[in-house]
C-alpha cells in the first residue's frame, strides 16, 4: 500500500513521533511511504535522524534542505528529494513580499532579528553585545528583546507568519544580519530570502558554503563591503567573529546612505534573480502532491506574468 503523509500529519512533536515509530518498527515494511516535508531539511528536525533505520518497501521524502552529503545511509529504494528553493516561493507569497520596498535612504547600517533561542543565535547575540554594536533594530524574542514583533513572550504560529514578512523598519536599514536555523547543514529559509526580496544586503550566519551555493544560483556578493572568506571556515565561532568584526569595521567608517547608493545595482540584480529563479525553476514532481507547496505555487503564479502562470499550472492540471 502507498501512504502519502503530508506536513499537517507530522507537524507536531507527537505526530512526528508516531510517524517515526512506524517508520522504524516494521509497521510499513511492505508499504511505499512518501513523506512531504517541505518546511524542513530532514524528517526529524532538531534531532539527528538515522535514515538507515527506516523499514519500508520504498521511501521518498520531499524536504527543503540543500545538503549534498546529509543522507549517505539510505537503503536501496529509499530517496530524499530536496527542493532548496521552497522557502523562496513561500517567502515571496507571504503578505506583501512580492511588492518592492520604497527606494529610501537607510538611517542605520544593520538590523538583526532572532526568534527562538538556539545556540547559534546565543553566540551571535553574545558577539553583538561584546562589541557594543546592538541597536534599536536588533531583536531576540527568545531573550525578551523585541522590535519587529512587539509585546510578545513567545512566538505563536500567527506571529511566526508575520515575522516572515518585511518588518516596518526594513526601509531604515541596509544590512540584515541573519542567523539561519541551521549552521552545520545548508538550509535556506525565509530568513535568507527576505533581504534579497527587499533589496537589502544579507549577512549570513549559516553553514559553510552558503555563499558559494548562492553564487551558483546567480546571486552576487557584496565584495566592495565584505571579505567572504568566512564562508569557508568550518568553526561556527570563527565565522561569527569574522562576520561581526567586518560589520563593526563598516559601522566605524561608512555612511549607510553612501553604501545604499554604492550597492544599488547589485541589490536590484539580486532581487530580480529571485524572480528569475521562481519563474524558471524545475519543481520536484512531489511538490504537486503537497497542499502547502501547491498554495505557494498557485499564489506565486498570480503575481507573475501570464507565461509564468502557464508554466506553474500546467503540471498541476496534468496531475
Amino acid at each position: 500500500m502507498e501512504y502519502i503523509i503530508e506536513h499537517h500529519q507530522h507537524n507536531t512533536g507527537d505526530k512526528k513521533e508516531v510517524v517515526r515509530q512506524k517508520l522504524t518498527d516494521g509497521t510499513w515494511q511492505h508499504d511505499d511511504i512518501i513523506i512531504l516535508n517541505p518546511y524542513e531539511m530532514e524528517f526529524y528536525s532538531g534531532q539527528w535522524f538515522d535514515y538507515s533505520k527506516i523499514i519500508a518497501k520504498t521511501y521518498k521524502e520531499l524536504n527543503s534542505g540543500a545538503c549534498n552529503s546529509r543522507y549517505p545511509d539510505l537503503k536501496p529504494g529509499h530517496e530524499v528529494i530536496q527542493w532548496p528553493l521552497f522557502w523562496l516561493w513561500q517567502t515571496y507569497c507571504n503578505l506583501n513580499n512580492h511588492i518592492r520596498m520604497p527606494d529610501t535612504f537607510p538611517t542605520k547600517l544593520f538590523c538583526s532579528m532572532n526568534g527562538r533561542v538556539r545556540p547559534n543565535r546565543d553566540a551571535l547575540w553574545g558577539q553583538l553585545v561584546h562589541h557594543h554594536i546592538l541597536n534599536q533594530y536588533c531583536s531576540y524574542i527568545g531573550k525578551g528583546v523585541t522590535v519587529d514583533l512587539l509585546d510578545i513572550d513567545e512566538l505563536s504560529w500567527k506571529d511566526t507568519q508575520r515575522s516572515h514578512g518585511f518588518p516596518p523598519f526594513y526601509k531604515d536599514i541596509l544590512i540584515d544580519l541573519v542567523c539561519e536555523t541551521h549552521t552545520s547543514n545548508l538550509f535556506f529559509t525565509e530568513k535568507t530570502w527576505k533581504p534579497f526580496l527587499a533589496e537589502r544586503i544579507p549577512l549570513f550566519v549559516t553553514a559553510p558554503g552558503a555563499y558559494k551555493k548562492l553564487r551558483e544560483w546567480g546571486f552576487e556578493d557584496y565584495t566592495e563591503l565584505f571579505d567572504y572568506g568566512f564562508d569557508k571556515k568550518l568553526n561556527l565561532e570563527d565565522r561569527i567573529e569574522d562576520i561581526i568584526g567586518q560589520l563593526k569595521a563598516r559601522l566605524e567608517v561608512d555612511d549607510p546612505k553612501q553604501l545604499y547608493q554604492l550597492t544599488k545595482e547589485k541589490r536590484e540584480h539580486n532581487r530580480e534573480n529571485c524572480l528569475r529563479l521562481i519563474e524558471k525553476e524545475d519543481i520536484p514532481a512531489l511538490a504537486y502532491k503537497d497542499s502547502n507547496c501547491l498554495r505557494a505555487l498557485l499564489y506565486t503564479a498570480e503575481k507573475k506574468p501570464e507565461h509564468t502562470r502557464e508554466y506553474i499550472q500546467a503540471p498541476i492540471i496534468s496531475s
